[in-house]
């Protein structure tokens, strides 16, 4: 077998040079060679598409309360490397906990009121719009931890209610 015809020469770009010439480059280029450079490109194009995929959480962020805790923890553990630490870490476990049935609960809430919503519009059952009034009204009073923009839409709901069931009268 002639070698020219089994490996490219030189001066002849391959076939996979040829396609990555033709595909876009990146905005930030990377060393394909080099696995970190590919490691961390793939990494942060992953990281892009899943906070552009992921719906905002209508429960305030813990992060800073965290970030503290983690770093009490790592004091403890650097200065006396005692059992101590993990208080914290266990703190930083049942906040997260905590969060996560908060945003359970108030991502169900929501879908509670645009199903009463939903079946309002299409029954105009009046039972439907007082329970998206008291709904928005038990929401809005209970949860504290709600973010500015799901209080917002809370009060939306809460508004829809009180002009249809002012209409209705």
């Amino acid at each position: 077998m002639c070698p020219s015809a089994s490996q490219p020469s030189k001066n002849q770009p391959s076939k996979n040079q040829s396609r990555k010439s033709q595909q876009a480059e990146p905005a930030q280029s990377y060393d394909p060679s080099s696995f970190s450079d590919t490691f961390r490109a793939m990494a942060r194009e992953s990281l892009v598409k899943n906070q552009k995929n992921r719906p905002d959480s209508p429960i305030v962020s813990i992060s800073p309360v965290l970030i503290v805790l983690g770093a009490i923890a790592a004091a403890l553990y650097g200065l006396w490397q005692s059992w101590a630490c993990l208080i914290p870490l266990v703190l930083i476990l049942v906040l997260m906990w905590v969060r996560y049935t908060m945003q359970r609960q108030a991502l169900r809430d929501f879908a509670e009121l645009e199903a009463a919503r939903t079946a309002w519009k299409k029954t105009r059952d009046r039972q439907y719009l007082e329970l998206m009034a008291a709904q928005s009204e038990r929401i809005l009073n209970e949860n504290k931890a709600l973010t500015k923009q799901a209080r917002a839409h809370v009060q939306e709901y809460a508004d829809f209610a009180a002009q249809k069931l002012g209409a209705q009268r």
